[in-house]
């Protein structure tokens, strides 16, 4: 399988390596639910994405987070009532940065919720060659959305464990 757990990566931490080689690098949750807020601590492995991948997915059309070839950000979705952050700055939905080679908070708000019948992480919908090169060692998701402080409260934690600036 291509997902490996990895210590000591980051702050003393131990991460999970997902590669983009094969169909096993993925996460999945069959029961699904509607995601109002997404916090992921990952670092995107290169210089820019070598291809398109999930980060947060479901299992047929729906995409909340995914790659963009030979990008460093994040496609544009189009998502209504949405709002992207990466370590605390918010950018737009054209210009979502990506933490790239080093490991970054970001977060995802939906306001009107993004229902995804099966939770996909590192894979991008039903395609079968959209797999996420990425080290991930935080994963937040919640079903509603959370306060302005409870989300703040977050953000810190995630940072501050991962010694992230």
């Amino acid at each position: 399988i291509d997902i490996e757990p990895y210590d000591n990566i980051q702050n003393g931490r131990q991460v999970v390596r997902m590669n983009t080689i094969s169909g096993e690098s993925w996460l999945v949750n069959d029961t699904g639910a509607t995601i109002y807020f997404a916090l992921f601590v990952l670092k995107c492995h290169g210089t820019t994405f070598a291809t398109d991948g999930g980060i947060l997915t479901a299992d047929e059309t729906v995409a909340g987070i995914i790659s963009d070839s030979s990008e460093t950000k994040f496609f544009n979705v189009g998502h209504s009532n949405y709002e992207y952050e990466k370590n605390g700055i918010s950018y737009e939905q054209s210009n979502q940065q990506a933490p790239m080679g080093k490991f970054g908070v970001i977060t995802a708000r939906w306001q009107d919720g993004i229902p995804l019948a099966e939770i996909q992480i590192g894979k991008d919908r039903d395609y079968s060659d959209r797999y996420a090169a990425l080290d991930i060692g935080e994963v937040i998701l919640c079903d509603g959305l959370p306060r302005e402080d409870e989300i703040a409260e977050m953000i810190d934690y995630a940072a501050m464990g991962w010694a992230i600036s």
